[in-house]
């Protein structure tokens, strides 16, 4: 076999689950479809294998390539490639399958949701649960909503408790600007997806403060060890000298830390800090200098000359050891009496009942926004200790499951995704007929960060598998859309931007070649302008110019224009 054909055929095994890398042009709609016919074929009934996609337009367009392939298998029409005929003898495996446990295949045969429209049937299935009691009006446009939270929320700023303590504390933060904690408050509720799972309404204030306490403080033991591996043999000395410039300052943090280099933990965020601060500058160059307001005076020649023996050290390591001391400056520090960190306390006290609120305002105003359906939905199914029987009756329907574009996977859906396969490594350990994940992404399109997408999931799930099932990683490199020269010219630029390794804990994809299936393009094929231009006529002009080329020497060709905002295309149009 060439190519990646033999991983296009592990991919149809029904047994096994996968992780399946499929960039732009690599077939993946037809791997898709070819992965739900394979199971079709071995399940009772239809509805045990669910497809979650991205779009609604993408999963009615499954649904019509589905029932295409099906017809099409049926009519016995002729097929020339080798991809067709794999196709067709798993749709003829279905066609056996239907007649046998008499299926009559329609539209509506076939599970395939997408996320929100699968959160919602979760919900309308569980409704006390979603904290409304039944149907209410599912609106793009919460804004207002979560204005009339914040407002009942600070209602409460006179009040003796700690709630109103928490309030008067941020209000003197922001200088009484009550306008400036609203938008912040307004803000959290809009990224309340983020937070709800850790710190929502379910959760006592106390116990919302425990749990941050405990991410961030996993978040800053992570990039200390990476820290600590990158510094290496060189740590010591790093603190020997900050211990020696803090006592020149009248300080002494470091003294501590340098005799316990075992206590890289959140605590010593703040040391670890000062130290960078002797390597670099506020702009995130190398320092090359070092005076009395570094700790350092002139009589001070040997340790100025061994901190810089560090600093060259270090700096012939490249420049991903910059941007680690960059992500270091940026860490909390969390130190009791901290101002920062205590202002962030008093928040996680606050968003528990500011989510309480906001369904107070649901209630009232029988509106719900997406990001209530979705956590709501993650609640309808239970915790792992105590699955509802919602879950085990999903758990009873479902025997496979498929995502599509998995990259955009946001934190509480891959909670859902985990919740609706939980118990499946045991059942499958245990002998039983498999029950299998399949998901197909590609990390170098991700780019729904605005909307909580967050690509380390995927490459986490590639690594780790999910929730106890162990994934196959597959990769798709034939790229069957574009030609040789531009897949060539994509491989060579893009090679350059991304890392070189993937970086789950930085959302960080390295490039993954591809390989172009079809011939050369012209020679011109792909041109690089650079237009200097303030209000973008002279780019409009050149576009429209370029446009009118084509066309008179290609009358039937179709042009495409790419722009970052919808009014950035009017000056051509």
């Amino acid at each position: 076999m060439t190519g990646d054909a033999r991983a296009r055929l592990e991919a149809l095994d029904p047994c096994k689950s996968f992780c399946v890398t499929a960039p732009a042009g690599s077939g993946k709609t037809e791997l898709l479809t070819q992965r739900i016919l394979s199971l079709l074929a071995r399940v009772d009934r239809p509805q045990q294998v669910l497809a979650i996609t991205f779009t609604r337009k993408a999963a009615a367009e499954m649904r019509i390539r589905l029932l295409t392939k099906l017809e099409q298998a049926r009519r016995d029409d002729p097929v020339n490639e080798p991809h067709e005929q794999v196709t067709r003898e798993l749709a003829m495996g279905v066609l056996k399958r239907a007649e046998l446990c008499d299926w009559k295949l329609g539209p509506g045969s076939f599970n395939l949701r997408t996320i929100d429209s699968l959160c919602g049937d979760l919900t309308r299935q569980m409704p006390i649960l979603s904290g409304l009691g039944g149907a209410a009006e599912l609106t793009q446009h919460a804004q207002p909503l979560y204005e009339q939270a914040v407002e009942q929320l600070l209602d409460q700023t006179s009040s003796d408790d700690k709630t109103g303590q928490a309030l008067r504390t941020l209000l003197l933060h922001f200088d009484n600007d009550w306008s400036r904690l609203r938008m912040l408050l307004v803000a959290l509720l809009h990224r309340r997806a983020d937070w709800a799972g850790r710190l929502g309404m379910h959760y006592a204030p106390e116990a919302a403060e425990q749990a941050l306490v405990a991410t961030v403080t996993a978040l800053c033991g992570a990039v200390l060890g990476r820290l600590r591996c990158a510094l290496g043999s060189r740590a010591p000395r790093l603190l020997e000298l900050l211990t020696h410039a803090q006592k020149r300052l009248g300080q002494n943090t470091a003294e501590a830390v340098s005799g316990s280099l075992t206590a890289w933990s959140a605590g010593d965020v703040p040391v670890w800090q000062e130290a960078i601060a002797l390597l670099v500058t506020k702009k995130g160059e190398w320092r090359k200098t070092w005076n009395k307001n570094q700790g350092f005076p002139p009589e001070d020649k040997t340790e100025k000359q061994q901190i810089a023996d560090v600093v060259t050290s270090l700096s012939q390591e490249g420049a991903e050891l910059l941007e680690l001391f960059e992500e270091c400056f940026r860490l909390p520090r969390v130190t009791v009496g901290d101002p920062s960190w205590e202002l962030v306390l008093q928040l996680s006290h606050l968003l528990p009942i500011l989510q309480a609120q906001l369904l107070l305002v649901f209630q009232r105003e029988n509106r719900v926004d997406y990001t209530h359906i979705a956590l709501a939905a993650e609640q309808a199914l239970g915790e792992d200790d105590d699955p509802t029987d919602l879950a085990l009756r999903f758990d009873y329907q479902l025997q496979h499951i498929l995502v599509d574009e998995f990259q955009d996977t946001s934190d509480q859906q891959y909670r859902l995704l985990s919740r609706l396969t939980r118990g499946w490594a045991d059942h499958n350990r245990a002998g039983h007929s498999p029950r299998t994940l399949f998901l197909v992404g590609d990390g170098m399109q991700s780019i729904y960060g605005f909307r909580y997408a967050n690509v380390g999931i995927f490459l986490d799930a590639r690594n780790r598998g999910l929730n106890g099932l162990e994934l196959t990683p597959l990769e798709l490199r034939s790229n069957f859309r574009s030609t040789d020269q531009l897949v060539s010219w994509v491989n060579r630029v893009f090679s350059k931007i991304l890392p070189e390794q993937d970086d789950p804990s930085r959302g960080q994809v390295r490039h993954v070649r591809a390989e172009a299936t079809r011939g050369a393009d012209a020679p011109s094929s792909i041109e690089v302008h650079v237009i200097e231009d303030n209000d973008g006529s002279a780019e409009a002009s050149f576009v429209t110019e370029r446009i009118l080329d084509i066309r008179e020497q290609e009358p039937s060709a179709t042009v495409a224009i790419l722009v970052r905002a919808r009014s950035h295309a009017y000056p051509v149009m």
